[in-house]
This record gives C-alpha cells, structure tokens and sequence, in this order.
C-alpha cells in the first residue's frame, strides 16, 4: 500500500495557522499551505484549533441565503419531484433554524407521546384517533390471553375482559399485578362469550 505525500509545516506556518485558522475558511488556508482539507483537518486537530462562533454564524447566515434564494428562483413544478422533497412545509422558514434542533426533539418528544397513547387505546379496545401504522395488539397482551386461555379463563376480546370459573387455576399474580392487559371477572351465569 502506498503511503501518501507526507507534510512537514515550518514554525512559520503553524504559526500562522493558529492566527488565521479560527476565521478563516479552510479553502483559503489549503491555498495557503498547498495541502488538503483532510491534512488541514488533522493538523487543526493535532494542534487542538476549532472555528469561532461567529465564523460559524457567518457561515450558516451565508448558507440560509443561499437556500432562500434557491427556493424563490426555483419554484417547483409537478416534474421537478427533486425539488419539491427540499421545500419548506407551509410556516417553516429557514430563518428559524436556529433552534433546529430543539425542533427536532420537541417534534421527536411529541411523535413518541402520540405512539404511547394510540398504543394504550388499542390496549383498552379504543378506536385509534391517528393513521399510524401500529400493531393492533401488543404482542405481550397476545401472549397474555394465550397464557390464560391456557388456564382455563374464558376471554371476552370485546372488552378485553377475562372470566373465571370454578375449573379455572387462577394467576392471582396477574390479576392483581400492575401490567395486566385485561380485567378479571367470575363467568356470568347464562351468558354466551366468544373467545
């Protein structure tokens, strides 16, 4: 394997690096030192140098309008399908991407309480009020009513309802534990359940 151009900086040049490099972009001092990125980048790195925040902020400042006037002079049509997947929703302005990631988690922390209460209303046999896509039981209930058809409880999937009777062997640790999928009742007498 062939080993690449090896660089060696003079004191001058680090030097100058350490002054420059904090508002200065890399392309300028590549051009400068007559070396890559990546050897920038290391260097940088080897001589623990990072950007300021300001040259940050200047950068994304410039980046943003650059986006927007992209987007006001490239209005997308029904065949520009490349186009349309970088559109902002309706409300989103890119100058509200300071706070992109607060975004993101808030929108995160949202989607995730959304997906615990449809769970919880399909447990309970409530319609769901979303169109995601969700099991329609859990797979521990599933396992739940099969563990107790098992022991001889008669399951009313209806109402998520499981009645016992005196032939039963009742899981009195599950009928009384905190996680149970279904509620506990003695048979009725002359009822028909379907199981």
């Amino acid at each position: 394997m062939s080993q690449g151009k090896k660089f060696h900086f003079t004191d001058e040049q680090i030097a100058w690096v350490k002054e420059h490099f904090p508002d200065t972009l890399n392309a300028e001092i590549c051009e400068y030192l007559d070396c890559s990125e990546t050897v920038l980048r290391l260097l940088a790195r080897s001589l623990g140098l990072e950007k300021s925040e300001a040259h940050k902020q200047r950068r994304q400042d410039k980046a943003l309008k650059g986006i927007r006037r992209y987007f006001l002079t490239h209005k997308p049509t029904d065949n520009s399908a490349h186009l349309r997947q970088y559109c902002f929703k309706p409300g989103n302005d890119p100058r509200t991407f300071g706070g992109f990631q607060d975004g993101l988690k808030r929108g995160h922390a949202k989607r995730n309480q959304t997906i615990r209460e449809e769970k919880a209303r399909i447990a309970f046999g409530l319609p769901q009020r979303t169109k995601l896509h969700l099991k329609s039981q859990p797979r521990k209930k599933i396992d739940q009513r099969h563990y107790l058809k098992g022991r001889g409880y008669i399951i009313d999937n209806e109402n998520n309802i499981a009645y016992y009777t005196d032939q039963t062997a009742r899981a009195v640790k599950l009928e009384t534990g905190p996680k149970r999928y279904f509620s506990f009742a003695p048979l009725p007498e002359n009822e028909n359940i379907s199981n």
